[in-house]
């Protein structure tokens, strides 16, 4: 199989590390680029599946206007200071 080279973002380099640590403790070592094969080959393998449940998270995903609120990045700092606060309140 030939090589080439992607960008991939930090965000998947994490995940893949994640998944890793997780089939490590059930004894399977295996690298990031074996890894991300095998993942990429188990959705070709399985691609109706694959769409049908990527299409159904999708469309919650946009329904859900509590999900989208809780993913939206939140930029600032906070401007309370909670123990006086909840000094002042008793």
């Amino acid at each position: 199989m030939g090589s080439t080279t992607r960008r991939v973002s930090e965000a998947e380099l994490q995940k893949l590390k994640e998944i890793q640590i997780h089939l490590k403790q059930i004894g399977i070592d295996i690298s990031q680029v074996e890894l991300s094969e095998t993942i990429t080959n188990y959705v070709l393998e399985r691609f109706d599946d694959f769409i049908k449940e990527y299409r159904a998270k999708t469309e919650h995903d946009k329904q859900d206007t509590l999900l989208n609120w809780i993913n939206t990045p939140f930029d600032g700092e906070e401007q309370t200071d909670a123990v006086k606060e909840h000094d002042v309140t008793q």
